[in-house]
């Protein structure tokens, strides 16, 4: 299509067709089928005519200007983002979208796009099913940066201070955890869990940071106050994971602060809109009475 615009009408066929042999030779000689390429010279002429067409009619020129219509353009620009899913498909007006992963040959999709019609084919509120996107085969063979350093060597940095942490300092949308060293010498487990979607760097920085300048907030020193008083307490910090999005990252925290019983978590609340968890735990006790026991049977005496 591109090329029919860059041509100039006035210079004829000839010259028009001259590039688009060139066009259709690269393409042969990138693989392309015969098929496929007869097709796509057919849609870029089709699509050109609709375009002259609409020049010679006045709805749009070939080549407009910045200023043709700016605010409408905009405006549509907007619209799009929000609504693009609600394009009408024959007489079908979606109301919502749902993405769903990638699988082979779409077979999820088309199975999920199967049953919303079923159960919404006679209601007015449609669903729009939508594949995600899968990974590039390209992007699983090929490194953006090979010579990137594992480790930033910052004195201050403690990810890389701990040999045992494989994973770059830098690394972002990660879920960890800090254990105390103390109680786990005692057989006690305490244990913070949390994600970030920032670099394990700064994130735990700012705990040690928190902790140091002994700020009430953090739970780190809410514990050294409560359990190590007079002792210099000892964490060490490790990676639950790694995500691409932020639903799967909270959704992992909850669920990590979930199967851990409350006298093991050093979490002030629990994440992803879970009440707070209970800090406190109250023991009920039977309390042996010392006095005689009364016959409440007994007779008035008169």
């Amino acid at each position: 299509l591109r090329r029919f615009r860059n041509t100039k009408v006035e210079l004829g066929e000839e010259v028009r067709n001259e590039h688009l042999n060139k066009f259709m030779i690269k393409m042969k000689n990138s693989g392309y089928s015969k098929k496929f390429r007869i097709e796509v010279l057919k849609s870029a002429f089709n699509a050109f005519e609709k375009m002259l067409e609409d020049d010679r009619k006045g709805k749009k020129p070939l080549f407009r200007s910045r200023e043709w219509q700016c605010e409408e353009r905009k405006k549509s620009k907007e619209e799009k983002k929000v609504n693009w899913f609600r394009g009408k498909k024959g007489h079908i007006d979606y109301k919502s979208v749902l993405f769903v992963p990638p699988t082979p040959g779409a077979e999820l999709a088309k199975e999920m796009q199967k049953r919303e019609e079923e159960l919404n084919r006679y209601k007015g509120d449609r669903i729009k099913i939508v594949e995600e996107g899968g990974i590039q085969f390209e992007n699983l063979l090929t490194n953006k940066n090979p010579f990137q350093p594992e480790k930033c060597n910052e004195k201050w940095c403690p990810i890389c201070k701990d040999k045992g942490l494989k994973i770059p300092c830098n690394t972002n949308n990660c879920g960890y955890r800090w254990i105390c060293i103390n109680c786990k010498e005692k057989n006690v487990q305490k244990i913070y869990e949390g994600e970030t979607s920032r670099s394990l760097r700064v994130r735990a920085n700012e705990h040690m940071k928190d902790l140091k300048n002994e700020k009430l907030t953090s739970a780190l020193y809410k514990h050294k106050v409560l359990e190590h008083q007079n002792e210099t307490v000892n964490y060490k910090f490790e990676v639950t994971g790694k995500f691409r999005d932020a639903l799967t990252r909270e959704a992992n925290e909850s669920v990590r602060i979930s199967d851990r019983k409350t006298t093991q978590l050093l979490n002030c609340k629990s994440e992803f809109n879970h009440p707070p968890t209970a800090r406190v735990v109250v023991e009920k006790k039977k309390i042996m009475s010392t006095q005689p026991k009364t016959n409440l049977n007994h007779k008035e005496n008169n």
